[in-house]
């Protein structure tokens, strides 16, 4: 755990430590002593408060992800505007949360995280979505592209499916899923979930009757 309130970290460690399984093996104030302790041992996963420390918390992110790619990443903040959440997003965090979280919002946002998977603060990602309520448009040429279980795959994601439920359901492995998502944002030039959750909502791939017959 990251966070320069020492208070805030004993509320949240509070609610960790009634979960089942998950321990917090250490928590911290700063940057520094963050690295000091990732060096020695590497945790599933860490919460960052994105105001913590000297540094932004959006860079502190990419450089956690860059030293210590299999560290999954959770944002615990205040701040609840679409544009930090994106942002947090892209630099490699999995799950961003408000510090108004429930213990039970956490922890099914720890375990998705800890198995690879992203997790949205429900609130937030409504709001993303309302800015972009659009009419059905025109397929985009990219949709010429994608094949068919690509665009399922899409829909899917739309849903807020992960990559481990997307596979159950398909009959793949989840490493096959995560290389159709990326060739997917490679496809219509998105760089994240929220992004192919906007192009899905824009298009209306959702739960699209188009969609359904592209793929029997």
């Amino acid at each position: 755990m990251l966070d320069d309130e020492t208070l805030m970290r004993a509320g949240i460690r509070c609610l960790i430590e009634q979960m089942d399984d998950v321990v917090v093996v250490a928590e911290v104030a700063s940057q520094s002593e963050a690295i000091a302790l990732l060096d020695r041992t590497l945790p599933t996963v860490m919460t960052i408060d994105v105001n913590t420390g000297m540094q932004t918390g959006i860079s502190m992110i990419q450089y956690f992800k860059h030293a210590y790619p299999d560290l999954g990443i959770v944002v615990l903040t205040m701040d609840d505007s679409e544009e930090l959440m994106s942002e947090a997003l892209q630099a490699g965090a999995s799950a961003y949360l408000l510090k108004t979280v429930t213990k039970a919002e956490l922890e099914t946002a720890l375990r998705a995280v800890a198995n690879k998977e992203t997790y949205l603060n429900p609130d937030i990602s409504l709001k993303m979505l309302k800015r972009f309520q659009f009419p059905t448009l025109k397929l985009p040429h990219q949709t010429q592209i994608l094949t068919p279980r690509q665009m399922q795959i899409i829909a899917m994601i739309g849903n807020r499916k992960g990559n481990k439920q997307i596979a159950y359901e398909l009959g793949l492995s989840p490493k096959t899923v995560a290389a159709h998502r990326s060739k997917i944002m490679e496809i219509i030039g998105e760089k994240d979930t929220v992004g192919i959750v906007l192009f899905a909502r824009k298009y209306g791939l959702l739960n699209s009757d188009k969609t359904k017959k592209m793929l029997i």
